[in-house]
């Protein structure tokens, strides 16, 4: 559907429609829309192109006519060219050139500052030819596409969107770009990055907006430009590409450099002991279970641009509080390991969740440490697999040591070791080249002794008391690429919640100074977004609690702010993060 400025109405043209479960309606009629009616055009309009979806259209203002170009149809991909001007369908296909490889679901919008309709991306075949779907690889394109005077003309900017498929994109007039955003990669997830298409000098080239707020990832989203307010407007669309994905029906606005919210976004509820890590693969931080003021929890979040969503995968793992979630680089995957259960029952099963399938998988390997809660995960980077360390078991702390590689545990015997504990924190050190534990709580109480893991082997780096922090559990340890330093906050001491930022580097802590630190808490979930550069902390308790709100902070440069989301609640006048 498109706007014929020339003709002055809407266009619609085509699409799939509703049927039995097994079939569908295909459509290809025509209707225009003006003046708040519908008028059916087809029996008028020539003859139409065939049936197809996922067709690309645009109007071309350089030529005065509406443009589509590619679908699918009969489950073949098309490379037809067709124009409509006047009331009436025109097959070009012949005359336009060597057009575009055959496609579904690519992005096309008319630039009148370049003076052509570009085409960027979708699905299809290589440029070999077109054929039945199930008979030929299907690929994803990241190739760029002019239209002008009737003819296809291949482009070659120097920067580029990745390979993406039922992207939005559309063009903004104050600024004389086009704006892309989302769409699904050639892995198969969603994506939420915003790319511009400048033209400077008569050559256009794409530029990474890299924009520190925008809307959760999401594909064949509906995205418009609305000239009386100068804004776009995005809303809806799939965040998932699993059958029965959840629809999205936030609505954004996006003025220039700037993705606005108009929705209430929801937070997960108030929660400690959760399972929290970054996927660097799918660019989100996976938010999973928990202990909440109504009992233990079993949903799945993520998190990405400042934004909260809720995922909805088919066969979650059971609810659960202290389990340990981790990225999986040799494997492409985070992995949830154990924890325990609302009736008290100490869980070893171990799950993976795929960005790409979105989806939830528990694992069978012939043997898993023993059932724990509240243990020590992290991806060993050096030596290519996550390393698993102690908790809470059946009959207390555990010192026990395991990796996991090729979806198989196996218990390894270093030859040191720290001492048996639960909740200590974890994470990996690239200047240690070697995994980093603090603290965590013992059979006798908090510990305050720092080790590192490298090479198969445990060697203590600081014993801790003097120019160390506290001894304490519960507290968020992670690496800051930034600063090239572990930062450690919160936890439980022996004077209860422990104040204040600590950074580690060569051996060495330091207490930092910092501005809006949020109150000690314990127990919260600590991790880096690499995307955002930024630290995030979640939830926990604090003295009075759980708190009323998710209490979302992220952290940079020494400088602590509750997220996008916990903003918007203090500005609707709900319930309010601890005070900046």
């Amino acid at each position: 559907m498109v706007y014929d400025a020339k003709d002055g109405y809407v266009l619609l043209f085509g699409g799939q429609g509703s049927g039995s479960k097994k079939t569908s309606i295909q459509l290809h009629d025509t209707w225009t829309f003006s003046s708040g009616t519908w008028t059916n055009i087809t029996s008028s309009a020539g003859n139409p192109p065939p049936f197809s979806y996922g067709s690309s259209m645009a109007y071309d203002s350089e030529a005065g006519y509406v443009v589509l170009f590619g679908g699918m149809h009969t489950g073949i991909f098309s490379n037809q060219t067709w124009t409509f001007s006047g009331g009436s369908w025109q097959n070009i296909t012949s005359a336009a050139g060597t057009p575009p490889p055959c496609r579904f679901d690519a992005s096309m919008s008319d630039d009148p500052a370049a003076g052509y309709v570009l085409l960027f991306g979708g699905q299809g075949h290589e440029p070999s030819g077109c054929g039945a779907a199930k008979k030929h690889p299907i690929v994803v394109f990241d190739d760029t596409w002019e239209f002008a005077s009737g003819k296809w003309t291949p482009l070659s900017p120097v920067e580029s969107p990745p390979a993406l498929w039922m992207a939005s994109m559309g063009y903004d007039p104050a600024t004389a770009s086009l704006t892309l955003f989302g769409g699904v990669a050639a892995a198969n997830f969603a994506m939420a990055e915003t790319w511009y298409y400048v033209v400077s000098a008569g050559v256009g080239d794409w530029v990474n907006g890299s924009l520190a707020t925008y809307p959760p990832a999401r594909f064949s989203a509906m995205f418009a430009f609305d000239g009386a307010d100068g804004y776009f407007v995005l809303f809806g669309g799939l965040s998932e590409t699993f059958v029965h994905a959840p629809l999205l029906s936030d609505t954004w606005t996006f003025h220039g450099t700037t993705w606005t919210n108009l929705t209430s976004s929801p937070l997960p509820s108030p929660r400690t002991s959760m399972a929290l890590a970054y996927d660097p693969n799918a660019d989100f931080v996976l938010l999973f279970g928990g202990r909440g003021s109504s009992g233990v929890l079993g949903d799945t979040w993520k998190f990405a641009g400042n934004s909260w969503l809720e995922l909805t995968p088919p066969s979650p793992p059971p609810a659960r509080s202290g389990a340990v979630l981790a990225y999986d680089a040799a494997d492409g995957y985070l992995v949830l390991f154990g924890g325990v259960t609302t009736s008290g029952v100490l869980l070893n099963d171990t799950w993976a969740y795929e960005s790409g399938k979105t989806e939830w998988v528990e694992l069978s390997p012939v043997t898993a440490p023993p059932p724990r809660v509240n243990a020590s995960l992290a991806y060993d980077a050096e030596d290519r697999y996550l390393l698993l360390f102690g908790g809470n078991g059946t009959d207390g702390p555990l010192a026990d040591t395991w990796k996991f590689v090729d979806d198989q545990w196996t218990r390894l015997t270093p030859v040191a070791s720290p001492s048996a504990r639960s909740s200590a924190g974890t994470t990996y050190d690239p200047t240690v080249g070697g995994v980093v534990l603090f603290g965590g709580e013992g059979a006798s109480g908090p510990l305050g002794d720092t080790w590192a893991y490298s090479a198969g082997d445990w060697e203590e780096l600081n014993p801790g008391g003097s120019g160390a922090p506290a001894a304490r559990y519960g507290a968020g340890l992670s690496y800051d690429p930034s600063s090239g330093d572990d930062l450690l906050f919160g936890g439980w001491g022996l004077t209860g919640l422990q104040p204040g930022v600590w950074s580690y580097s060569d051996g060495q802590w330091d207490p930092l100074s910092t501005s809006h630190t949020p109150t000690p808490r314990v127990e919260a979930g600590f991790t880096f977004d690499s995307i955002d550069s930024v630290l995030l902390w979640v939830g926990g308790a604090n003295a009075s609690g759980l708190g009323k709100t998710l209490n979302c902070w992220t952290y940079s440069s020494a400088n602590w702010v509750p997220s996008v989301a916990e903003r918007g609640r203090v500005r609707s006048g709900r319930s309010v993060p601890d005070a900046v």
